[in-house]
């Protein structure tokens, strides 16, 4: 059974932890044998058989034949002739008989051999794994749950505060700059660096500047080689709504925390965000309890923990999580309009109404607009491109619609020009006024955070920030009944290669935030892919697609896309949604293997394991046991699998180890998703630079294994390890303690000389009375080399 509910799980069929009782099972012939049990924390008083362990009991055909058919997940559909004795079994022994590939016959007794249940015959039917889950439950909604509080000790502390104290935080020490940081003697374990928007200066421009300077610090902080043990935790106040009734107050620093996380899935480890209570919260930092200490206790959680993102509400830490999305009801401190904004969220449609839809002969817009008419009465549409009527298909889809009775506009606007959109606007018609806007403009300018350049990032903000900026400023007099935004998972999970897609979509869902506190409509979608190919996702390659595919998130079919956007503009939903399916199968192997994102933990939490599981060495305990030409091998296998994994192949067997990676089709993208994941495996921090400095899968299985230490040799990742370890605490030890430390080293080395002494290194002899002048007088930096070069490490 080892494995069985992950491996049903990648078949479609997902059972949580108390459906998992199939125990042991045999087969003879067409009867099949099984031994099932309830988990020991599960009451089964009260049920003549536990709906659970009468659910366990069937999947014994399943273990017999796990995989999916091919015309669907074959499920309970008919049963007859069933018997239910009931005795309160907390297990059974089940002897199932298979009339044909879809009937089954099954006896359940009880430890004691009495009857529990009797099925003559048990009909399954195929069924289509989309229809099971209704487009409501696809809606997926950010919360932020509490976090246990970390204690620290302040004069332990190795946190350096970067730049301007902006939120009063008491934070110290204090650096300058990144220069001044980096040319010190050491650079601490981590950086916090404020961020926040000129509340008065103009708010395009503005979000505009704040995302450049993070992009700019960010691609300093990883060109820095004296920064790559270190964490950048980026801090804000009032970027991030906490609760569906939240106001953000600071806009531009939201989109600095999209950038950031795609930063964090690039480069792992290397930065979290936190972000304070906004100053018009009623928690101002000179009356909330202890704000350093809270602080410090979030950064320790940032850094010591797993969470890569904190919000600070009252000193109390909170952590992002998905979570099936539940209408939300406004508390009472929220103003009346709010309330009421938040009880209706987005109103009915008005048939005599004007909707606009930027981006409107796009894709994705043509499907809203035909759905708009088709569904929700829409009579009259304004579609706006760049291009407009001269775009693709443009003229095609104004003809279809007019058919259908709607009467169709499709004007040429750059929704990024404020005065290009309000000339438009001005000629929509008084006896047909706007009263529906879905912002679906937008563009894609893939490239990882180091690549990326202050024009790319412009082009991405343009048509999706300025335009919506400009929209909901230029409606602020209109009564309108519904203000969607069309914005991406990008911005809530940080996608590698779209630090730019991240940030601009992000900040399209704080405007839904902002919109709502202010008692306007609005809702973000935060969509994943869709599988009808559009002019922004139709360039995407196989191995794009499968890194899209280990988000967690399973494409978007056009029926179901369409059933989520109606179930989003229900009453009383969230301002912020993600309506996406998910990917059960992705995140229950992610789960085993303990690679779930900190977003997805209460949706596929880690299964537990079993006795026969408890003991299994991990990939590199199995490593160090093996030959040398096992290691050889198991390097080699690895690197081949994780390069098919990043070009989204479906195996490593066919990879060349002599063929350069760029010819493989290794471009800066790929070859950071494939150093993550070559990282994880080993345990190993790796360059960025790992694809290109080992330009075959055969050159970085020889890095690996110089890395990971030859077998019989001293392990010197370990020593290196070790000595971290010793320099970290010698940063903030008091002066008493260096001393103990270094007079230790000093004995160390003198040992080490002896015992070389001893054995004939005459190399020693030469060098004894240099050395022993040498200590008198060495740094502790000089302590530090002086061992590497003892050791053979250096």
């Amino acid at each position: 059974m080892d494995g069985l509910y992950e491996r049903l799980a990648g078949s479609g069929y997902d059972y949580g932890p108390l459906f998992q009782g199939l125990r042991t099972a045999w087969r003879d012939g067409d009867m099949l044998y099984a031994e099932v049990r309830l988990p020991e924390d599960t009451e089964a008083d009260g049920f003549a058989v536990h709906p659970a362990l009468l659910d366990a009991a069937l999947h014994v055909r399943l273990a017999a034949a796990p995989d999916t058919p091919d015309n669907g997940l074959q499920l309970p559909f008919s049963w007859s002739g069933v018997t239910v004795h009931g005795t309160g079994a907390r297990s059974l022994r089940v002897r199932m008989s298979l009339t044909d590939g879809a009937t089954i016959g099954l006896v359940g007794v009880d430890a004691e051999n009495r009857p529990v249940v009797t099925v003559e015959a048990l009909a399954t039917r195929p069924v289509d794994p989309v229809r099971l889950t209704a487009g409501g439950e696809q809606l997926l909604s950010l919360r932020w749950t509490r976090l246990p509080r970390v204690e620290t000790d302040r004069a332990s502390s190795t946190t350096t505060l970067l730049g301007e104290d902006l939120f009063s935080t008491g934070l110290s020490p204090a650096c300058g700059d990144l220069t001044e940081l980096v040319e010190g003697p050491s650079v601490p374990d981590t950086v916090l660096a404020c961020f926040a928007a000129d509340g008065d200066a103009d708010l395009v421009a503005e979000t505009h500047r704040l995302t450049g300077r993070a992009l700019e610090l960010v691609q300093r902080w990883l060109a820095e080689e004296s920064t790559a043990d270190s964490r950048l935790v980026v801090v804000t106040r009032g970027a991030v709504a906490a609760a569906s009734h939240d106001d953000v107050t600071d806009l531009p620093a939201a989109a600095v925390w999209g950038l950031i996380r795609s930063a964090q899935s690039e480069h792992p480890g290397r930065f979290a965000l936190l972000d304070l209570d906004s100053a018009d919260s009623g928690v101002r930092p000179d009356t909330a309890e202890a704000p350093a200490r809270a602080i410090e206790a979030a950064v320790a959680t940032l850094v010591d923990g797993e969470e890569p993102q904190i919000v600070l509400r009252g000193g109390v830490p909170l952590a992002a999580r998905l979570e099936r999305s539940a209408p939300a009801s406004a508390p009472a401190s929220v103003s009346a309009s709010a309330s009421a904004s938040a009880s209706e969220s987005e109103r009915r449609i008005d048939p005599d109404g004007t909707v606009l839809i930027t981006g409107g002969t796009g894709t994705l817009a043509a499907h809203i607009a035909r759905h708009l008419v088709t569904r929700h009465g829409a009579r009259h549409l304004l579609l706006l491109s760049r291009r407009g009527p001269d775009a693709p298909g443009a003229e095609e889809l104004r003809t279809e619609l007019s058919a259908l009775g709607a009467r169709i506009t499709v004007a040429a606007c750059d929704t990024g020009d404020r005065d290009a959109l309000r000339s438009v606007l001005a000629d929509v018609p008084a006896e047909h006024p706007l009263t529906a806007v879905v912002h679906a403009a937008g563009v894609l300018r893939d490239a990882t955070v180091a690549n990326l350049t202050a024009d790319r990032l412009g082009d991405v903000l343009r048509p999706k920030v300025d335009a919506a900026v400009y929209l909901h400023e230029l409606t602020a007099d209109a009564d309108l009944a519904a203000f969607v935004l069309f914005s991406s998972a990008a911005g809530t999970l940080g996608n590698a290669g779209q630090a730019n897609y991240a940030a601009a979509n992000a900040w399209l869902d704080a405007l839904a935030h902002h919109r709502r506190a202010q008692g306007r409509p609005a809702v973000s979608l935060a969509w994943g892919l869709w599988t009808d190919a559009s002019e922004m996702t139709g360039a995407l390659g196989s191995a794009d697609v499968g890194r899209l595919d280990r988000t967690g998130l399973a494409p978007v079919s056009v029926a179901e896309g369409l059933a989520l956007f109606d179930a989003a503009l229900g009453a009383d939903r969230e301002p912020h949604l993600v309506p996406a399916p998910l990917d059960r199968a992705t995140l229950r192997r992610q789960a085993v293997d303990e690679e779930v994102p900190a977003l997805f933990r209460e949706l596929a939490p880690r299964p537990a394991r079993r006795a026969a599981d408890e003991g299994k060495s991990d990939w590199a305990q199995r490593f160090a046991g093996a030959s040398d030409a096992e290691q050889d091998e198991l390097l080699l296998d690895l690197v081949r699998t994780h390069i098919a994994t990043a070009l989204g192949h479906a195996a490593g067997e066919a990879i060349d180890p002599h063929r350069a990676l760029k010819e493989l089709g290794f471009d800066s993208l790929i070859a950071v998703d494939f150093r993550n994941r070559l990282g994880t495996a080993t345990g190993l921090r790796l360059p960025a630079t790992l694809a290109f400095n080992h330009p075959s899968a055969a050159a970085v299985a020889t890095y690996l294994k110089e890395r990971l230490g030859e077998r019989g040799a001293p392990d010197g990742s370990a020593v290196l390890a070790e000595l971290d370890r010793i320099e970290s605490a010698l940063r903030t030890a008091s002066e008493s303690s260096r001393q103990v430390f270094t007079e230790r080293l000093r004995k160390l080395l003198d040992q080490h000389a002896e015992d070389s002494q001893r054995s004939g290194d005459s190399a020693v002899d030469a060098a004894s009375d240099a050395r022993a002048k040498d200590l008198t007088s060495a740094t502790d930096d000089e302590m530090f080399h002086l061992i590497d070069n003892e050791l053979g490490i250096a």
